[in-house]
């Protein structure tokens, strides 16, 4: 085991708001459609110091009428991190990948917990998801295509 290059400093909780859906009908399954959460984060370099970093993750759930969930609820949680000094790879691709996926899983756990206290313990546990983007390869040039010749007239 090593210390991840990514390094969580500290977190704070900037918005967490949930909301009973009174048409939940608990004779019927509960459903956590992966279509009904929206994952959004966003980034900010340190202008002093290019190993720190902020990011910010909000996890919103907001179900349709017709999806039988029992909340609808939204989690924001900034992170302060800095990359280890010693990594020497592509440090942006670290942050944008290990940085909401520390978050996420933070927000996991806030959502779970505040569930598990609520309307005959229907528990929601977020699904696992991936921040990892691979990068983009560059679209080759399509080869040049000879300009058509004009018959030359004989004479």
């Amino acid at each position: 085991m090593h210390p991840s290059p990514l390094q969580l400093e500290h977190y704070f909780v900037t918005d967490l708001h949930f909301s009973f859906n009174r048409a939940f009908d608990g004779n019927k399954a509960m459903e956590l459609k992966f279509e009904n959460l929206a994952v959004q984060s966003a980034f900010l370099q340190d202008d002093k110091d290019a190993s720190k970093w902020q990011v910010t993750l909000k996890v919103i759930h907001q179900p349709a009428v017709t999806v039988n969930s029992p909340y609808s609820f939204s989690v924001e949680i900034v992170g302060l991190f800095h990359v280890l000094p010693a990594y020497h790879h592509d440090k942006e691709l670290l942050v944008k990948t290990n940085g909401p996926s520390m978050l996420y899983g933070i927000a996991r756990e806030y959502v779970r917990s505040f569930t598990s206290i609520g309307f005959n313990n229907y528990v929601i546990v977020l699904p696992s998801v991936s921040f990892f983007e691979p990068a983009q390869k560059p679209a080759s040039p399509a080869p040049a295509t000879p300009a058509p010749t004009q018959p030359q007239a004989a004479g």
